[in-house]
């Protein structure tokens, strides 16, 4: 399974209260999407567009491996984006889960294997805490800043481009439920999508 930099941008939301080690990582969903939340945001972005059988050839004895619900520390997440290379072919651009507990990169000339130990499971099941499809959108919600912030990084960096013309557009379902967002789609045809949860208001 192939990864973008995006896909690795929802370690934004990642979690790190020792409380709450299920959340301390990024969740590899077995549809090919990678999630990450603290219980306050939750930022998701779809699977890479991009054909497997394009990467370069995998080192010797290694074999691409299909997600299975894997909850990747933050260490190796951040280790990962620094490794997948910002220039070239764009399938370059791009890390392969390989062997269940391996990322692999490469920019033709060098290769970078990252091994890591996935955070014990389950991940959350986080489709549950979306609305309904029935349920119908309101308004007036309060926000903390620290979680807009947040949102607006995690945006940033899976969708790059000009700040001033990112859009994010929020869609309410009630005052104690979470806003989707959505922010469109980067230039790899991922869809950019989330939610954040709101604040108690004062009357």
């Amino acid at each position: 399974m192939l990864y973008t930099k995006a896909n690795f941008a929802v370690v934004h939301g990642a979690n790190d209260d020792e409380y709450r080690p299920d959340l301390n990582g990024v969740h590899l969903r077995p549809d090919g999407a990678t999630e990450a939340s603290n219980g306050r945001v939750l930022f998701k972005v779809s699977k890479a567009q991009a054909d497997p059988d394009d990467f370069p050839q995998l080192p010797d004895g290694c074999a691409s491996a299909p997600p299975n619900g894997e909850i990747v520390p933050v260490d190796t997440i951040k280790k990962v984006l620094k490794a997948i290379p910002t220039k070239g072919l764009p399938i370059l651009r791009h890390a392969e889960l390989i062997d269940k507990a391996r990322f692999f990169t490469t920019d033709l000339d060098n290769k970078t294997v990252i091994d890591f130990r996935p955070v014990d499971g389950p991940y959350p099941d986080t489709d549950g805490v979306y609305p309904k499809p029935d349920e119908k959108p309101c308004i007036r919600i309060g926000f903390s800043v620290d979680v807009l912030e947040s949102m607006c990084k995690f945006v940033h960096a899976a969708k790059g481009g000009d700040k001033e013309r990112e859009i994010i557009a929020l869609t309410f379902y009630g005052p104690s439920s979470g806003a989707v967002f959505s922010a469109g789609q980067n230039d790899d045809g991922q869809e950019i999508s989330g939610m954040i949860m709101p604040c108690k208001l004062k009357d």
